[in-house]
C-alpha cells in the first residue's frame, strides 16, 4: 500500500511541477508582452503546438522566443523566426538556442556583423552562403558588403526565410528530425 501511495503521490508531484513550471513561463512570457495575457497565453499556444509536432521541448522554445523578444522582435515576427531557426537547427536544441542568439543580436545591431556570423556558423547555418546562392553575389562581394555594414538585419532574416522555403537545405527541418527513428 505504501508503494502505490508513494507513486501516486510522486505522480501528483510531478503534475504539480509541470503546473507550476507552465505558470511561470505563461508569467515571463506576459511580462515580454507588456503585461497582455491575452496575447501571451495565444504565443504560449503557439509554441506548446509548434513543440508537440517537432523534437523541442516546451522549455526550450519558450526560451529561444524569451532571447529574440528580449532584444526587441515582436511577439510575431520572433515566433516565424524560431519555426525557420527550429528547422535550420534540424533538432539539435543547442544549435537552436545558439542561432537565436546570433540572429537576436544581428537583428539588434541592424547588421550583420563578423561575430554573428560565426556564431551561426559555428551552429551550422551560413546566410551569406544562401544569400550568395539566390542572388548570384559572390561570397567575397557579400564579406565586402558585410564589413560595411551592408549586410542589414532584413537581409539576414530574409536569408533565414530563404533557407527554409520550400526551395530551401533546411525546409520543415524540424518536422523531418521529429519524424526520425534514430
Amino acid at each position: 500500500a505504501q508503494t502505490v501511495i508513494g507513486k501516486v503521490s510522486g505522480s501528483i508531484e510531478k503534475l504539480i511541477d509541470v503546473g507550476s513550471e507552465n505558470e511561470l513561463q505563461k508569467m515571463n512570457m506576459t511580462t515580454l508582452f507588456k503585461g497582455n495575457a491575452e496575447a501571451a497565453e495565444e504565443m504560449f499556444d503557439k509554441i506548446s503546438q509548434y513543440g508537440k509536432v517537432t523534437v523541442y521541448d516546451k522549455a526550450g522554445l519558450i526560451d529561444a522566443q524569451k532571447t529574440m523578444m528580449s532584444f526587441g522582435l515582436t511577439g510575431e515576427k520572433s515566433f516565424e523566426t524560431l519555426k525557420q531557426i527550429g528547422d535550420i537547427a534540424m533538432g539539435d536544441k543547442q544549435k537552436m538556442q545558439s542561432l537565436a542568439l546570433a540572429f537576436s543580436q544581428a537583428t539588434s545591431a541592424g547588421k550583420l556583423q563578423g561575430q554573428d556570423l560565426m556564431q551561426l556558423i559555428n551552429a551550422g547555418f551560413n546566410p551569406l552562403q544562401v544569400i550568395s546562392e539566390r542572388t548570384g553575389k559572390s561570397m567575397s562581394v557579400l564579406k565586402d558588403e558585410m564589413s560595411k555594414g551592408k549586410i542589414t538585419a532584413d537581409m539576414l532574416s530574409q536569408a533565414f526565410q530563404w533557407a527554409t522555403d520550400e526551395q530551401g537545405l533546411f525546409y520543415n527541418g524540424a518536422e523531418k528530425a521529429g519524424t526520425t527513428t534514430v
